[in-house]
């Protein structure tokens, strides 16, 4: 009596567990392949394959994902900022694709406001020539600190401008550089009127007791001259034996404001 009331369900029962079987070998083909990601960006993602599976990587994680299906499979990449990225990967039969989803970058907006032309490199890789008021993008760049250089075109190329600079993924930053020229101030303590001279050039003229600031020098090494009625002084570096000048500093630098005192001897 029992084996005659049970019989049909566990008939029933071994016949759904054989298309249970049958069902997962027909999804899980031989031929299947696998697909491993790797997220290189600071936080996490979401992959979607085929608009179905969706799995979660962390920051620098990786992940096989088996039973693949062999040949083209979509991908979407979605994170925590920016549009979703979609992409077309290969699966070989029994084979591993790969797929690196890589750091979002960002860029740097650089403003030669610097007077003179530039070339622009950051951290050591050229980007370009930048004219004066030009706008220069530097893109590409990984999140974090970077090294802007700007370097004068043609001349006084030992004198660049550095400036510093971060960037946010999927960002851009702003650079100014500013102005390039440097200042010499000259203080006339003679006690009589004085012309004033750069490398043998008349700037300008100072009364006694005055102090004057001659603007948009270039940077490097210059000659200071005080020519007044009892003769001159000519100023290039430290002061000599016999000289009553005293330099402070006589070498500028980018942006740099030098003071020159002399004193006129008789």
């Amino acid at each position: 009596m029992f084996a005659h009331t049970h019989a049909p369900r566990i008939a029933a029962a071994a016949a759904a567990t054989l298309l249970l079987s049958a069902a997962a070998a027909q999804a899980h083909s031989p031929l299947d392949g696998r697909i491993s990601l790797h997220n290189d960006r600071h936080r996490p993602v979401q992959v979607t394959i085929d608009g179905e599976e969706t799995v979660r990587l962390d920051p620098g994680q990786t992940r096989v994902l088996s039973h693949i299906p062999n040949g083209v499979r979509f991908l979407e990449v979605r994170g925590h900022r920016g549009p979703a990225l979609s992409h077309e990967l290969h699966v070989p039969v029994r084979g591993t694709a790969r797929y690196e989803i890589e750091a979002l970058r960002g860029a740097a907006a650089v403003l030669n406001d610097s007077g003179v032309p530039m070339r622009i490199a950051v951290d050591g890789r050229p980007f370009g020539l930048a004219s004066p008021g030009q706008r220069l993008l530097a893109d590409g760049l990984r999140p974090g600190a970077h090294k802007v250089v700007a370097t004068p075109v043609g001349r006084g190329s030992l004198y660049p401008i550095v400036r510093s600079v971060v960037v946010e993924a999927g960002d851009e930053s702003r650079v100014r550089l500013g102005d390039w020229h440097a200042s010499v101030v000259v203080r006339n303590t003679t006690g009589q009127p004085a012309r004033i001279y750069l490398d043998g050039r008349e700037m300008d003229r100072a009364r006694p007791g005055r102090t004057e600031r001659l603007d948009r020098v270039e940077p490097g090494r210059h000659t200071v001259e005080l020519r007044g009625r009892h003769g001159r002084l000519e100023v290039t570096g430290p002061p000599g034996e016999r000289s009553v000048a005293l330099v402070e500093r006589d070498v500028l630098g980018p942006r740099a404001l030098e003071r020159v005192r002399a004193l006129l001897e008789g």
